[in-house]
């Protein structure tokens, strides 16, 4: 990241500890290659292999994420009530280029998941699965509204692809979730997570873009 390397100039060469810890997350994430020995694991065809996959990955993405949250939180940019699945205000998720971000995967988002009422019919199955695993008023809120968008065939705001993948996060690693848990077809599990893993990579990507530009302005 362009910013981070010039961020790190200015500091002698030596990461504040948050952007340190956060940027060694994200690149773990980003570049995290899996195998399995099928002889022992659960992992017999490729389908459950590239499922886990994804739920690997998008859980270490979203521990990367966790970091950049406090950092965002210390420069007043999380709303006052604002928790990690649920952020920011509406006029700051516009200012930092989030909402576009979901806008640019609405086409794969349509073309994947609401492509047919069967597909449709697994995620929304997938989504009232993640609704009865989840604790938190909030998030239980929030799957309810994107229930109602997959009903209507609507893709997910910024919040609520945000919420999603909390979701599928604390299923996976408070509720022994496995690769076929929630879904008819692993195609849907596998379109969900490769989607959510170009969101959370991309919106990562404009937030610590916008942090650490204001860090630079101000050390010049």
């Amino acid at each position: 990241m362009k910013c981070v390397e010039e961020f790190k100039e200015l500091c002698d060469g030596v990461l504040p500890r948050g952007v340190r810890q956060f940027d060694i997350r994200f690149r773990l994430a980003c570049s995290l290659q899996i195998s399995f020995d099928s002889d022992f694991s659960y992992t017999k065809t490729d389908s459950t292999k590239r499922t886990y996959r994804g739920l690997m990955q998008l859980n270490d993405l979203w521990f990367a994420y966790e970091g950049l949250f406090y950092l965002s939180k210390d420069r007043n940019l999380v709303k006052t009530s604002g928790s990690k699945s649920d952020p920011f205000l509406e006029e700051v998720s516009e200012d930092l280029g989030l909402n576009n971000i979901a806008k640019m995967l609405e086409p794969a988002y349509c073309n994947e998941l609401l492509v047919d009422n069967a597909r449709r019919s697994d995620l929304f199955g997938y989504i009232e699965y993640l609704r009865g695993c989840a604790t938190s008023k909030t998030q239980i809120r929030l799957l309810e509204r994107l229930k109602d968008m997959t009903q209507a065939s609507k893709p997910p705001s910024f919040s609520l692809w945000l919420s999603l993948i909390y979701a599928i996060r604390n299923t996976y690693v408070h509720n022994t979730d496995t690769a076929k848990s929630g879904v008819r077809s692993y195609a849907t599990k596998i379109a969900v997570l490769s989607l959510s893993k170009d969101f959370m990579i991309g919106t990562m990507l404009a937030i610590v873009e916008r942090l650490l530009s204001e860090e630079i302005r101000e050390h010049q």
